[in-house]
């Protein structure tokens, strides 16, 4: 019996001293969740481990300031325990902050990456599969990296996970909001053999900025997001709650973000439609070289169709480009001009 306990505590070591590689650093409270997730006492099971690990030299302990509790990071005994039982080019913590008069301070973002950490250890305690930003950056070249994965536990949703935290705008702004758009349209670039297919953006309410002013990042992120869609897009946005600096609980709500690309569009066609002369139920409008065309088929059922009359189809009717269906004529309106700017 106690064999196995000495078995099951390495183990236990080995995932430990992992998640702290892969995060950078955490604290007890993020440890617990992610060793402990179904336990109780899941801060008391990491203090304890914690200090084990401290008096064998395997982390270094930081305290974060504002009374926000005690970080760990990898020591250099921790790394190379790592590098030589699993592999892993592990290597210490202890550059993370800098030493200022023999006193440590932490980086000047470390209270986004707490609220990043902390919210992937609730949804990996809830069971989804994380990745947070280190780790991705580590094993991607991509120029645009999330502040996380998280893959819900029946691997359905793989969540793009964007923290809003700070002031942000003019062109880090758009290029953020770029990059959501991207991945929201099915367009996200593989990290770590994963492509994210849907995008969450976590943000704390009336934050106040480093001028005492209350910021809406729910608003100014999604307003971003709607001026570079280039489509109607869904998006779900976190509401954080915090205890400290780090999350406590979270409300996720998701929606759809009407593109200002399309409602412009939809705007220059309001003039252009009109019946189409060989079926009177259809509405129909000319753009460059395509037809686009709507009609009801029954009620809250349109459907709308692109044809190219310079191609024929293999039914010697113009070529179908693209067609479906929508639950109201506004809704198949949007889906046509969707595809005008494709």
């Amino acid at each position: 019996m106690k064999h196995q306990g000495l078995q099951r505590s390495a183990v236990i070591d080995i995932q430990g001293l992992t998640a702290l590689w892969d995060f950078g650093w955490l604290r007890p409270q993020e440890l617990g969740r992610l060793l402990w997730p179904e336990a109780t006492h899941q801060v008391k099971y990491a203090e304890r481990i914690a200090r084990r690990w401290s008096e064998k030299g395997l982390v270094l302990s930081r305290k974060l300031p504002a009374h926000n509790g005690t970080a760990m990071v990898l020591s250099e005994s921790g790394a190379r325990l790592l590098r030589e039982s699993i592999g892993v080019a592990a290597q210490s913590g202890k550059d993370w902050g800098e030493t200022r008069n023999g006193a440590w301070m932490a980086p000047r973002w470390w209270r986004h990456d707490l609220i990043a950490n902390s919210l992937l250890s609730i949804l990996a305690a809830s069971g989804h599969h994380v990745i947070p930003e280190r780790k991705l950056r580590r094993e991607n070249r991509s120029a645009k990296i999330p502040d996380g994965l998280a893959i819900s536990p029946n691997r359905k949703d793989i969540f793009w996970i964007e923290i809003e935290s700070a002031r942000k705008s003019g062109r880090p702004m758009r290029e953020m909001a770029h990059h959501m758009a991207r991945v929201a349209t099915g367009k996200a670039p593989m990290l770590s053999g994963i492509k994210a297919n849907k995008v969450l953006v976590g943000y704390v309410k009336d934050i106040v900025d480093e001028r005492g002013y209350r910021l809406d990042h729910r608003a100014r992120t999604l307003g971003a997001i709607r001026a570079m869609a280039p489509a109607d897009l869904k998006v779900t946005t976190c509401e954080l709650s915090l205890k400290g600096a780090a999350v406590a609980s979270f409300r996720n709500h998701e929606f759809t973000i009407a593109s200002d690309m399309v409602s412009c569009r939809v705007r220059e066609w309001d003039h252009l439609w009109h019946e189409d002369p060989e079926n009177e139920d259809a509405t129909t409008c000319t753009w460059g070289s395509l037809v686009f065309s709507y009609w009801e088929e029954e009620t809250n059922c349109w459907g709308w169709q692109v044809v190219d009359p310079r191609q024929l189809g293999p039914d010697g009717y113009p070529k179908n480009v693209a067609s479906s269906n929508a639950t109201s004529a506004e809704g198949a309106r949007r889906a046509l001009a969707e595809v005008s700017l494709e």
